[in-house]
């Protein structure tokens, strides 16, 4: 849709971004899961993912709450 609108030697780096967002969201933290449940065990490690993707989505939606008033 928005990238078939983009000029040809735009898409390249459309989909390379695409792709380095998924890695970040996806790749580093499952390795951190996989490490600290190594260390700690499988659950303490999935409730202190939860607590810290609770707070950053709370984080985030203050920001854009915020973004959205001004």
């Amino acid at each position: 849709s928005g990238v078939s609108k983009l000029k040809p030697d735009e898409k390249p780096r459309v989909v390379s971004g695409y792709l380095l967002f998924a890695y970040l969201g996806f790749g580093i933290p499952s390795s951190i899961l996989g490490f600290t449940s190594e260390k700690y065990g499988i659950e303490h490690s999935l409730i202190a993912f939860l607590i810290i993707s609770t707070i950053a989505a709370i984080m985030l939606l203050r920001s854009c709450r915020k973004l959205a008033s001004a």
